[in-house]
């Protein structure tokens, strides 16, 4: 009887644990998900292309990744400011012109 009550406990451990693999990497997707989409939505309205978008994405997936792991909203305001100053450094005055006429695009790409 002992036997098998241990079996049933490792198995239910062991499932519980696979179980919270399988989450981590359902949220890795999504936010991978989430950054493609911002990057989409940048380029096609600023008709974006080579390097540039690949580097976006990859600001973009920062941007998830760590807007996902905090909690604190005076810590979320920092990393959206981190993410308008690198948008703002990279973009000339006619793109950033056209970026800030479109307030939805540009509180996306940033919050």
């Amino acid at each position: 009887m002992k036997k098998i009550i241990s079996l049933i406990l490792l198995l239910f451990a062991f499932s519980i644990s696979v179980n919270a693999q399988e989450n981590k990497i359902e949220k890795a997707d999504n936010l991978e998900v989430l950054a493609k989409n911002d990057t989409k939505a940048l380029t096609d309205y600023l008709n974006l292309e080579g390097p540039i978008t690949e580097d976006f994405y990859r600001l973009m997936l920062y941007k998830h990744k760590n807007l996902a792991q905090e909690n604190d909203k005076a810590q979320r305001m920092v990393i959206s400011e981190i993410i308008t100053k690198k948008i703002e450094a990279t973009f000339n005055a006619d793109q950033m012109s056209k970026l800030s006429k479109n307030p939805i695009l540009f509180k996306q790409i940033t919050h």
